[in-house]
């Protein structure tokens, strides 16, 4: 068998340089790249086609960085083109570039250089990327990064303030407690108790703060509001603060407009924050200082104005003394802070949730500072008739009480047994329910961390038994986000009371639920 060999002759094209230019002009338009041609010492641009983004350069142009390139990254640009001519080494950077739509970029670019036989620049050959939504991605990412950093020194802060704060009653409370102990004198053990009672006052305003701050930031704040007098709220919550102005020596006045004032609002959170103001007031001005609230009507609104001599606040904290945890005294003394900076946000979020405004003003420290809170009002002839009938006469409730806490469950039926109220107890859920079928109680406060049968089992057992359908359920806990709350709804309760449980607030409740 003869095999024939077959010879292939591959010709070169007449003009191999023409073939070039074509290829690279179809590379240049196929590219989703923006390609360009430079000079050798990059005086003048050759081509360019933008895709778009730039705008194209079709004829030799020697202006060329004033067209792409913002001025203020001229000087960087020329010194990295220098080495790069010098060492005929190629370039690669990200910089900023001017587009056609008028705004600023950003682009990736990398140019190399063609040499000729000697070794020459014969010209530069270069690409872009257009990279300007990466980096609106990485800057949002570094401003993100930022605020959590900022949020996580803000979290810190707060971590230390709150576990000074209190530390500081505990600590009290800790020594009073041996104190007691040690102690068989009436006057000194009426002394201790005092102490006591102020100390652990202390606390349950601090945890209060904390527990309004979460629920007005998770809207779960509910306002119960109805028609007011404000002048008889802010004479009231001012008398009820005379003492302590007469205590630390500071004269104080008030000015109220005879004028009925009436609001559709909140009176426990309206009084609230009155008395917060008036405490900073308390707090912040020295003996023989002065502290003057007025109340007056505004066109549509009331006007109410707390102004006082005192320490004042200084300017650069005027624009964020409204925000969770600031202080107006944040040295390490600290001789007239008792708090953890949340009262003022408070204020604002409830006078806020009335369609209302607060504002601060101060010129600086040791000159006073003046409060301005502004309401809108209930535009009448009249002011609101006297509906009030006769007091009714105290009723007293079956109540049961189940909580594992011991101690707690001793105070706080003892409290109620002292309202006129009868109690029982139990300290866990099973025994609570097994109580609650022999008694059929009125009322039941009942724990949700309970051992055996949690209170959300309970209440649901309670709510299924036909024969305590009458039989008002009441949560008391720590647990007071709104998953918690929702499921506690869920399970039968009705109502929830806060830990730590404060008296006032227990008698409150059950006075209205006469």
């Amino acid at each position: 068998m003869v095999r024939k060999t077959m010879k292939l002759k591959i010709e070169a094209p007449e003009d191999s340089s023409v073939l070039t230019k074509e290829r690279f002009l179809a590379f240049m338009q196929a590219s989703s790249d923006i390609i360009f041609l430079m000079s050798p010492d990059w005086m003048t641009m050759t081509k360019l086609y933008g895709k778009g983004i730039i705008a194209d350069t079709e004829e030799p142009d020697m202006k060329w960085q004033g067209k792409y390139i913002p001025p203020s990254n001229w000087l960087f640009f020329n010194s990295m083109i220098n080495d790069c001519i010098r060492e005929k080494k190629a370039l690669h950077l990200e910089h900023r570039v001017l587009r056609s739509n008028g705004s600023t970029g950003w682009a990736d670019t990398k140019v190399v250089p063609l040499l000729d036989a000697k070794g020459r620049i014969k010209e530069w050959i270069g690409a872009s990327i257009d990279i300007t939504a990466r980096k609106q991605i990485e800057e949002a990412l570094q401003k993100s990064e930022a605020a959590l950093r900022g949020k996580d020194r803000e979290k810190n802060k707060y971590i230390s303030m709150l576990s000074h704060e209190f530390r500081n009653p505990l600590a009290v409370i800790a020594a009073t407690i041996s104190l007691l102990q040690m102690s068989d004198n009436k006057d000194e053990t009426a002394k201790l108790t005092d102490t006591l009672k102020r100390q652990s006052d202390q606390l349950c305003k601090l945890v209060d703060n904390l527990l309004d701050l979460t629920h007005i930031n998770e809207d779960l704040l509910l306002l119960k509001k109805d028609d007011i007098l404000l002048n008889d709220l802010a004479v009231n919550t001012a008398s009820d603060l005379r003492k302590k102005f007469d205590v630390k020596g500071i004269h104080f006045i008030m000015d109220i407009d005879n004028k009925p004032l009436l609001l559709h609002a909140d009176p426990v959170r309206i009084t609230q924050i009155i008395g917060n103001l008036l405490h900073n007031a308390i707090k912040f001005t020295p003996k023989d200082g002065t502290v003057l609230l007025s109340l007056k009507q505004e066109e549509d609104e009331a006007v109410l104005r707390i102004k006082d001599n005192g320490m004042g606040i200084r300017r650069d904290l005027l624009p964020t003394l409204f925000t969770p945890f600031t202080q107006a005294d944040n040295s390490l003394d600290r001789q007239n802070n008792d708090g953890l900076g949340l009262g003022l946000s408070i204020v604002k979020r409830i006078v806020t949730m009335h369609g209302g405004t607060v504002a601060a003003e101060s010129e600086g420290l040791h000159k006073g500072s003046l409060f301005t809170i502004r309401l809108p009002l209930i535009i009448r002839d009249d002011a609101p008739a006297d509906n009030s009938t006769a007091e009714p006469a105290p009723k007293t409730f079956n109540i049961l009480v189940i909580e594992d806490n011991k101690d707690l469950a001793e105070i706080f039926c003892s409290f109620l047994n002292k309202l006129g109220h009868k109690v029982w107890g139990a300290h866990e859920g099973r025994s609570g329910v097994k109580i609650a079928r022999e008694i059929r109680p009125d009322i039941i406060f009942c724990d949700i961390g309970l051992p055996g049968m949690n209170g959300y089992e309970v209440a649901s057992t309670i709510k299924a038994d036909v024969s305590l359908k009458k039989t008002l359920l009441v949560s008391f806990s720590g647990y007071t986000d709104e998953a918690s709350l929702q499921r506690a709804r869920e399970s039968g309760f009705a109502r929830h009371i806060a830990k730590p449980v404060r008296m006032d607030v227990l008698r409150q409740f059950l006075d209205e639920c006469i």
